[in-house]
């Protein structure tokens, strides 16, 4: 029998949280563990932190949205997909960056829906073709409907990208979607975590769309440690404890208290 240890590996707030759910309603504990490790099997681990590499970076190009669409349109009151077979919508939600301005380009007035970053719905309003909008400040996600107006047709026209300060805004523009390959030494790691709302997220190393890198684990910023002055050689030195693991003292010859003849 292979037996997992949520405590051990991830802290008591997942563990609680699936007991809670299992308690509630048989079964419901089981659904949501499953959906994090569908397989049967793992092999074992003692709980440490893992490292992925990531081999690409996916960017969309021009146009935002994925042109996968289908009849209906979405409730203004819940942001749920709704039945209407004389209106229609896109497919999958379309990831957006908060408080950003977008344009709609398309033959007929659009209703966007603004979700947060959990698909969890926010509001909505009516943008005319070639207008811009822009999306709430805890926005991550958008979807939208055609008015009856534009029926249920769809000619590769419709276009939502992020606004050009009126160069490119109101032009179509095929979506496309280009894989850039990252730095061979980039290492996005993270440990599953639950937060306030028992939305599970990964407290790991960021890659942001701007390709800068955030990393949260394996780094100590020695500007914050308590340096002691080694007199014998006239240099500073500190002790590093639980930080880095293999690494036990920093030792830096660059801040000599005395000026060094041999070496001017």
């Amino acid at each position: 029998m292979n037996i997992c240890d949520l405590t051990q590996m991830f802290g008591s707030t997942i563990a609680d949280y699936i007991y809670t759910l299992e308690t509630s309603h048989t079964g419901d504990g089981v659904a949501w563990f499953r959906k994090l490790f569908p397989k049967p099997y793992y092999a074992y681990n003692a709980g440490e932190l893992m490292s992925v590499q990531a081999a690409s970076h996916k960017m969309t190009g021009f146009n935002q949205w994925d042109e996968e669409w289908e009849l209906g349109g979405y409730s203004t009151s819940n942001g749920q997909k709704a039945a209407d077979n004389t209106r229609i919508r896109n497919k999958n939600y379309i990831p957006c960056l908060p408080n950003t301005t977008y344009c709609n380009s398309s033959p007929a007035t659009m209703i966007v829906l603004y979700y947060d970053a959990g698909k969890n719905f926010i509001s909505y309003e009516g943008v005319l073709t070639n207008i811009t909008f822009t999306t709430p400040s805890n926005c991550g996600y958008i979807n939208f409907y055609m008015a009856t107006a534009y029926g249920t047709t769809y000619n590769n026209d419709i276009c939502i990208n992020l606004h050009w300060d009126g160069e490119r805004d109101g032009e179509y523009e095929p979506y496309t979607v280009h894989s850039y390959a990252l730095d061979s030494d980039l290492v996005l790691r993270g440990i599953p975590k639950l937060d306030a709302d028992n939305k599970l997220y990964y407290d790991g190393d960021t890659y942001e769309s701007d390709g800068t890198v955030t990393r949260r684990y394996g780094v100590v910023d020695i500007g914050t440690l308590n340096w002691t002055y080694y007199s014998e050689y006239q240099m500073f030195y500190v002790t590093v404890t639980g930080k880095v693991k293999g690494l036990s003292n920093l030792i830096c010859s660059n801040y000599r208290t005395a000026e060094d003849t041999e070496h001017g």
